[in-house]
């Protein structure tokens, strides 16, 4: 008796205008974080100024402080560093 099976689907590429993804970046000089706000931008993601509901990732740097770090756990952000920011904006 012939089995089916489901056809193996490939992983999904997302553009910028299929998903949306909100960002702040804390613990960072200020010019550091302008480069990476700006890199963020111009790659489609929201940049956010505090954190929120909304936030989708928390990216922390060396001096990153601990009411944000708190605040984004309460919440449920994803916490990154720099490097894997980095990743997945390339």
């Amino acid at each position: 008796r012939p089995t089916t099976t489901a056809p193996a689907l490939a992983p999904k590429k997302y553009s910028p205008k299929e998903w949306q993804t909100a960002v702040l970046f804390t613990g960072f000089a200020a010019g550091r974080r302008d480069e990476l706000e700006t890199l963020a931008e111009s790659s489609g993601w929201d940049v956010r100024s505090t954190v929120g509901s909304t936030l989708d990732y928390l990216v922390t740097g060396p001096r990153a402080g601990p009411s944000k770090i708190a605040k984004a756990q309460e919440l449920g952000v994803c916490m990154i560093d720099e490097d894997t920011f980095l990743a997945m904006v390339e």
